[in-house]
């Protein structure tokens, strides 16, 4: 363990619990140091909290005992590029996030939940406030739109990309599903660019993302 973590690893273990008895210590299990800051098993659970809320792709806990599971670290690898991300988001101006922007995204997870009363119970069941999950989805928005304003207007699709995306890809797609009635391109050039748009998208993010976990200071702790 590196020097420069140390202090801060053992303010974290030994923070006193308001929760036990006089005396009692609340140690919560290092998962990562990212750059100084300290991701915890805890981090791990409240992260698992929000994917059951359908905030994140749901991930089932095959893990029985203490420590990290299989599904715990990739949980832990998320975690890791939240942390990258966030330092790139706060040194970045023009993210602001509406407070209709995060209404929006609460009634569709409202929605997916089977109404306002079900969320309300599954709230209380993982133990999560409302206002944490809106803080939480003003947290996602505001990504959203750091990722979007900084890699989508380099994005650049040709006209030969979508022809071949027609022929190599839809044509034989619906070939194979037995669709008789085929397209024209020009019908559906539009889809196919939206769909090589978020494609490359993806692409410069992850390669972004790798970029940043390199250059980073990460110590992991299985």
């Amino acid at each position: 363990m590196r020097k420069k973590t140390l202090e801060a690893l053992l303010i974290l273990l030994l923070a006193p619990s308001g929760g036990r008895g006089a005396g009692a210590e609340m140690i919560d299990q290092i998962v990562a140091v990212v750059n100084r800051q300290i991701i915890t098993l805890s981090d791990v659970e409240e992260e698992k909290k929000y994917r059951r809320l359908g905030v994140e792709t749901e991930v089932r806990n095959r893990n029985e005992g203490a420590g990290l599971g299989e599904d715990d670290f990739e949980i832990a690898q998320r975690l890791i590029q939240q942390t990258l991300i966030m330092e790139q988001v706060q040194s970045f101006a023009g993210n602001e996030v509406t407070h209709e922007e995060v209404q929006g995204q609460y009634a569709q997870i409202e929605e997916k939940a089977g109404g306002k009363e079900l969320l309300a119970e599954t709230l209380r069941e993982c133990q999560v406030s409302k206002e944490a999950l809106e803080a939480h989805l003003e947290w996602q928005i505001r990504v959203l739109k750091f990722l979007d304003n900084r890699f989508r207007q380099f994005v650049v699709i040709l006209p030969q990309e979508t022809e071949e995306y027609y022929r190599t890809s839809l044509l034989p797609e619906l070939a194979r599903k037995g669709i008789s009635e085929i397209p024209p391109l020009t019908d559906v050039e539009g889809q196919i660019r939206d769909l090589l748009i978020e494609e490359k998208l993806n692409t410069q993010i992850d390669e972004w993302l790798n970029s940043l976990t390199r250059s980073a200071d990460i110590q992991i702790f299985k």
